[in-house]
């Protein structure tokens, strides 16, 4: 079954520069379909780069390996999710992947992560029933120096999910 990773937080959060150090870090064998399924310049070949100074990276949606006790899981990992069209979007893609993780951005509440919680506890949904983590809270708005810290801290947390 499907495992459901968030990295929840506000706008400006730092949630895309997350998922793109993971991504880059600790994602093999990476296809990066662009910023989302269906997007002009699909399947392109490299993520987009990691922000320099207090800059902002492009969303980005991508699919790989991630290899954990001698096992090796298929990863899909989409950055943008402050709206629900864009949940259900990235879902409605990964779903046809058969995928082990999905790690997901959205934003602390509203209409994104309804539509996440739709789709695990709905019986209608992509994934009802797929078990869900959630990262540790960012503390720091972005440009903050302190952001590293709240970036290892979900990250380390991405790691202990999928074990």
């Amino acid at each position: 079954m499907t495992r459901i990773i968030l990295i929840k937080g506000p706008t400006d959060s730092h949630k895309t520069t997350t998922a793109l150090e993971f991504t880059s870090k600790f994602v093999t064998a990476i296809t990066y379909i662009g910023s989302g399924p269906g997007a002009s310049g699909a399947i392109l070949s490299a993520l987009p780069p990691m922000p320099i100074g207090t800059g902002r990276p492009k969303d980005f949606v991508a699919v790989g390996s991630y290899s954990t006790n001698g096992e090796t899981l298929k990863i899909g990992v989409a950055s943008a999710g402050d709206g629900a069209n864009q949940i259900n979007g990235h879902l409605s893609y990964f779903v046809t992947l058969n995928l082990d993780i999905i790690l997901i951005c959205c934003k602390n509440s509203g209409s994104s992560v309804d539509r996440v919680m739709h789709h695990l506890y709905d019986p209608a949904g992509l994934f009802y029933k797929s078990t869900l983590n959630v990262t540790s809270k960012f503390k720091f708005p972005r440009g903050n120096p302190l952001i590293s810290d709240d970036r290892a801290r979900a990250i380390g947390d991405i790691i202990r999910y999928i074990g």
